[in-house]
């Protein structure tokens, strides 16, 4: 094919991934009359020369919904989220139906902090990755129903003077978020397997690539431009350490992970274990409406969580917002069932800043949805998550 140099190629994004297929196959001209100086004679026809190829050129079709999409980004300003967003994902086609990242693309500076998608880039959890360690916990039978745990303590024994939640079992300590609970679970079964975390983290796709990826025409076609893998662990040594593995266990530390990702668990969760690549775009057309290539739904590769340890899972989600004291219970009286889990993630100690998470699906019963909504170097003081899940 060949481009002028003034042809616009795609940097970034959707526009990078399928400019191969976008970039139209002839020129487009516009024909008409000249005087003897060369300039335009008006009144006279002038005709459009559409390009040889009449199935040029080609519709990308992506999967979001343009309606849900902008309520979203409404939304999103509303509650003053200047650095974050949320990922909305169709559960049963495996399909973004809508992605909001702050702050915005800013077209006087494409190339600034807005071109970063903050969606697929990866950061620090917090307590919604204790939806890892509690699906190890039920496997390795580490949470009996009888067993308590005292969370009145922090993660290394010293009593918490900031959240003083009392005696609670697994289940309750998962609803309120208990710290402890996590912290003594992790460090009993990385004696069994130090490699636990990293193994429970790969069954329930945060590490890796969420987005679809596959072969179209013998081309490798990675959907996601430039989406972050995740790790659990930056060094395998601390895996030895009682104290990292219990900061690790509450999703502090090393971990990191994508709102994408985190999204894709829930939805992983829902469905009942089954992974499945995330697209954003579901076919290519010509111009004639026939289809140039589908994408199906892709399994993610690799062990997954049995039926019985998912089946739990779905029930820790759905007490968070049951719980009288759960973390998600002003969720609760809602007209649609949602579960789900909150988290709030240290990252610069000395400038009181925080990840706030909230992050499940809905219904609980019929799941269709799987929603993400997370605010990034925000304050203590700043809005919670959660109510977005009651106004979206």
């Amino acid at each position: 094919m060949n481009l002028s140099p003034e042809t616009k190629i795609g940097n970034t994004g959707l526009q990078r991934t399928f400019d191969e297929f976008l970039l139209s196959n002839g020129e487009s001209k516009l024909v008409f009359h000249v005087d003897a100086s060369g300039g335009p004679m008006f009144g006279v026809d002038v005709k459009y020369v559409e390009p040889a190829n009449p199935l040029y050129p080609v519709k990308v079709m992506t999967t979001i919904d343009k309606e849900i999409q902008e309520k979203a980004e409404k939304l999103v300003d509303e509650r003053g989220i200047k650095k974050g967003g949320l990922v909305l994902i169709d559960i049963e086609k495996s399909e973004i139906v809508a992605m909001v990242s702050r702050p915005a693309l800013n077209i006087k500076d494409p190339n600034g902090e807005g071109a970063v998608n903050m969606m697929l880039t990866q950061k620090t959890p917090g307590s919604v990755f204790k939806t890892v360690t509690a699906a190890a916990a039920i496997d390795y039978e580490a949470a009996s129903p009888t067993r308590t745990f005292n969370c009145n303590l922090t993660i290394d024994g010293k009593t918490d003077k900031q959240r003083e939640l009392g005696v609670l079992n697994f289940e309750n300590s998962f609803a309120q978020s208990c710290n402890r609970t996590f912290a003594e679970l992790s460090q009993e079964i990385a004696e069994k397997d130090p490699d636990f975390l990293d193994k429970y983290a790969k069954m329930l796709g945060l590490v890796g690539e969420t987005g679809w990826q596959g072969d179209v025409y013998h081309t490798e076609v990675t959907q996601l431009h430039h989406e972050q893998t995740g790790k659990v662990w930056h060094d395998d040594d601390l895996k030895k350490d009682p104290k990292m593995i219990a900061k690790t266990a509450i999703g502090q530390q090393d971990v990191q992970t994508t709102p994408l990702a985190i999204a894709n668990m829930m939805a992983t969760i829902a469905r009942g274990g089954k992974k499945e690549q995330v697209k954003a775009v579901s076919k290519v057309e010509f111009n004639n409406s026939t289809t140039v290539v589908d994408f199906p739904n892709k399994s993610i590769g690799g062990a997954t969580l049995s039926p019985y340890t998912t089946m739990k899972m779905q029930h820790l989600l759905r007490k968070v917002v049951t719980e009288e004291k759960g973390t998600g219970a002003s969720l609760r009286d809602l007209p649609v069932e949602v579960a789900g889990k909150s988290g709030t993630a240290q990252t610069n100690i000395e400038k009181g800043e925080l990840n706030k998470w909230f992050a499940g699906y809905f219904p609980y019963k019929d799941p269709q949805y799987a929603l993400v909504t997370v605010s990034f170097e925000t304050k203590e003081n700043s809005s919670s998550m959660t109510p977005l899940f009651q106004i979206l």
